[in-house]
């Protein structure tokens, strides 16, 4: 797959992570069960292409309306849509069909899906779906539209020792309109650190138990993020009395940005700000509980997006920056050509675990990348 010059801790749908032992040490890390005594297992998910027969019921559940009368929906609509639209979605990223994606996708989610770091170009055999090995869904009890619900798909990897988790919010504005994929991101467990941090709903009958109170401004977190990721870019250290534990997404993907100077070994000056608007891109709260962190129960989980843009300039008696003509470098977005300066945008998508005890919130994923480039260009010849 292709990578844009100024990825800015891009990773794709399947990104790795681990959960620092720092973290571990700084957010009391204790298992308190095991895992397999408190999870259920969704209905088994063969990893194969979707036929269109099931791509037309994805569809269909879409639009349905919940078993339970009176609300926009209940935990098993929302279990049978993620099923049915989890091996539709791998096969769209996987074969970079954005036609298919824009029909069950929107917001932040098909903006990070259709990025060159979302969807596959590399013109590699296509594989099968990840297999799914338990689904969550967080179902707040709703009566009407807008309504949302949270997913945390949790897989084994393919062929490797490493799990992975995936998270996405589902939408719906209407009764009219379908329920689509608003944000998605995801993480997986890594060798050198401790086991994924699961957070998992909090049953309240057949709904979400409602939202904890929490000292944390949940609408600020992605702001906050985009602050400690700029601190990160500019200074190279996380911020004084950082509000986020270390980890993969923050200061590792923070400490890489700073060494290579955004820049993935094309040079030139480089200029990155981060800025978050949750009004207009969406935040999602939902009530968890952890499965591996003490203590237990009040844990929130909240996803958002960051957004950036990047201005990227020749140095001044350098090579210009160049732009092949298989548009590798820098996106589909900008023609070949070398240029003076090009400036990208783009987006990662987020999900923060938020303790009840007020220790530094766990970040998990930073999906997307950069999804629009221009440019002043010099010459066509590249």
């Amino acid at each position: 797959m292709a990578a844009f010059a100024v990825g800015l801790i891009a990773v794709t749908v399947t990104a790795s992570i681990f959960v620092s032992r720092l973290v571990a040490a700084n957010v009391s890390d204790t298992v308190v069960k095991d895992p397999s005594t408190v999870r259920l297992p969704a209905p088994p998910i063969t990893p194969r292409r979707p036929t269109a027969a099931e791509v037309a019921a994805m569809h269909t559940l879409l639009m349905a309306t919940a078993s339970t009368p009176g609300l926009a929906i209940d935990r098993g609509l929302a279990t049978r849509i993620v099923a049915a639209v989890w091996p539709v979605r791998e096969q769209a990223i996987d074969t970079a069909d954005i036609a298919s994606l824009s029909t069950f996708e929107s917001g932040a989610a098909l903006e990070g899906d259709t990025s060159l770091y979302g969807t596959r170009h590399c013109g590699c055999p296509i594989p099968a779906a990840r297999s799914v090995e338990w689904t969550y869904v967080f179902v707040p009890k709703q009566a009407t539209f807008p309504a949302s619900f949270l997913a945390e798909v949790t897989m084994a990897s393919d062929g490797g020792a490493f799990a992975g988790v995936a998270l996405l919010v589902f939408s719906r504005a209407s009764a009219l309109t379908p329920w689509t994929v608003t944000l998605a991101t995801g993480y997986s467990d890594n060798s050198i650190g401790p086991p994924i941090v699961y957070v998992g709903p909090v049953p309240s009958g057949d709904f979400n138990a409602a939202l904890p109170t929490s000292p944390v401004d949940l609408t600020a977190l992605p702001g906050d993020l985009a602050s400690y990721y700029e601190h990160w870019a500019t200074t190279g250290t996380a911020p004084l009395n950082a509000d986020f534990a270390p980890g993969y997404f923050t200061s590792y993907k923070g400490g890489d940005v700073y060494v290579h100077g955004e820049t993935d070994g094309i040079g030139g000056i480089h200029h990155t700000v981060y800025s978050a608007d949750p009004t207009a891109d969406g935040e999602w709260s939902f009530a968890g509980e952890s499965f591996e962190l003490k203590p237990q129960n009040g844990w929130i989980l909240s996803c958002g997006t960051v957004r950036y843009e990047s201005v990227s300039t020749a140095a001044v008696n350098g090579p210009l920056l160049n732009q092949p003509p298989d548009t590798s470098t820098w996106g589909p977005t900008l023609p070949p050509g070398r240029y003076s300066q090009i400036t990208q945008w783009g987006l990662h998508e987020s999900c923060f675990a938020v303790s009840p005890t007020g220790a530094p919130t766990l970040v998990l994923g930073n999906d997307g990348g950069a999804t629009r480039s221009t440019g002043v260009l010099v010459s066509v010849e590249s």
